[in-house]
């Protein structure tokens, strides 16, 4: 009796030890896609910051032709 109790837990602990060596690979890989979405985040966020730099470039160039033009006239 003692010994199938005891292999009972010891089947049970080597089931929770995988079944925790899976999480851990999991949470691993978890941690690992969410460091690439904040990275891809990250050069989204440059790629705006740069586009809108360029559009407020544009758009007081714009005005200065549009200013200047209507001395012209």
């Amino acid at each position: 009796m003692y010994s199938e109790e005891k292999y009972q837990l010891q089947e049970t602990l080597n089931n929770l030890r995988q079944e925790y060596q899976s999480m851990k690979h999991d949470s691993s890989l978890k941690e690992e896609m969410w460091r690439n979405k904040s990275l891809e985040c990250d050069a989204l966020k440059d790629s705006l910051h740069s586009l809108n730099k360029e559009q407020n470039k544009f758009s007081r160039e714009t005005k200065i032709v549009s200013d200047s033009s209507q001395h012209t006239v």
